[in-house]
């Protein structure tokens, strides 16, 4: 047996970013190596169930064998085997990151011999960690250009943060299935109860009363149907984040966002453009009568 490297979870960060770097490289090289100090600079040191799960992951696909690997536990050894291609599912949980689980097993399932279907279910944007549309934008064609071509595709995106806050409803999920070039195939996905999902009604009234407007709710396509069914909404500080982020990678891409702003209909006064949500009140004319900004894609001429 290989004598394990030995790490210092500790170091650096102090965070969970070294044992998926020690993860990958282990599975790639065959070394088996020991971490300690798991998340030492972390609230809450120790495994949590995220991490858990990308070395459950990360043992599935190499048979390897592992110690300690429990919630909250600060010191694991992982001894890899050979990585088997193959069809795989890992369920993550909503808090927990896909993308991250998704680039610790990506090299290794690359590598090895024959083609391999990665499906993942949890959260797709997850704050502090690399959203699906980076992978999709950035990070897939940086890799397709070192010889490590991939495809994914999304479904619906994950919103973790609004399960963990008890807003009640489903998640979103995301479910890739598109066959990658170089013979591997990296899908994720999640799932969700069926569109148009209705809360149970409060009294016998409420379940007679027939919908009043089923042809228009159903002209306004799947993600109306959606928020009427009781799916919960995002904060409007966190979609103008989640637009900001969009724009910046639109810059590498084709599309180039085109922003109409909020404009006062009493006076006239045009808001900013970074303001992507509808002002309360014009600060020149002190009306609530304002028009929504509006935004749009087109190509870049």
């Amino acid at each position: 047996m290989t004598t394990p490297i030995e790490l210092d979870g500790a170091m650096g960060e102090g965070g969970e970013q070294i044992l998926r770097s020690a993860l990958g490289l282990s599975l790639l090289s065959g070394r088996p190596f020991q971490l300690s100090c798991i998340r030492a600079d972390r609230d809450r040191a120790g495994l949590r169930p995220q991490h858990l799960a990308a070395v459950h992951a990360a043992a599935a696909i190499s048979a390897a064998r592992v110690t300690a690997d429990r919630i909250g536990s600060e010191a694991i050894t992982f001894e890899p085997g050979p990585v088997r291609a193959g069809d795989y599912f890992f369920d993550i949980g909503a808090a927990g990151a896909t993308s991250l689980v998704f680039q610790t097993l990506l090299l290794p399932l690359a590598r090895a011999a024959g083609s391999s279907r990665l499906t993942l279910r949890g959260g797709t944007h997850v704050p502090a960690s690399p959203c699906y549309h980076y992978l999709d934008w950035h990070w897939r064609s940086l890799l397709a250009a070192i010889g490590v071509p991939f495809d994914l595709t999304l479904r619906m995106a994950v919103l973790p943060e609004r399960r963990r806050r008890g807003a009640g409803g489903y998640p979103r999920q995301f479910d890739a299935a598109r066959p990658g070039a170089g013979g591997a195939r990296y899908p994720a996905s999640g799932s969700r109860p069926p569109c148009g999902r209705q809360p149970a009604p409060r009294d016998r009234r409420a379940a007679a009363r027939p919908d009043p407007a089923p042809s228009a709710r159903a002209a306004a396509g799947p993600r109306a149907r959606d928020c009427a069914g009781g799916a919960p909404r995002r904060r409007t500080r966190d979609l103008e984040k989640d637009l900001h982020h969009l724009f910046r990678s639109l810059r590498q891409t084709p599309l180039a966002p085109v922003i109409v702003p909020a404009r006062c209909r009493s006076c006239g006064f045009r808001f900013d453009d970074h303001k992507l949500h509808k002002p309360g009140k014009c600060p020149h004319y002190k009306g609530t009568w304002i028009s929504e900004p509006r935004i749009s894609l087109e190509e870049k001429r």
